[in-house]
């Protein structure tokens, strides 16, 4: 949601730059509930659909903006 804020806004590189951090925290910490802002551990659930639901989100807006750029 903080992206989307960020792109609504004409921050395009900021918004660009969360979800790339956002998807390199979930690839290497996996599906958590919430991470550690300092270490990026994960924490709470192992397996948080909420967390999975966002990666789904992410890709379906790249592959949307990908397709209307070619």
């Amino acid at each position: 949601m903080i992206s989307d804020g960020m792109a609504q806004a004409g921050q395009h590189e900021i918004a660009v730059r969360i979800l790339d951090d956002s998807l390199s925290l979930i690839e290497a910490s996996g599906f958590a509930e919430y991470y550690d802002p300092l270490t990026g551990e994960g924490c709470g659930g192992e397996t948080f659909t909420w967390t999975a639901a966002m990666v789904i989100d992410f890709l379906t807006r790249f592959l949307t903006r990908f397709k209307e750029l070619a």
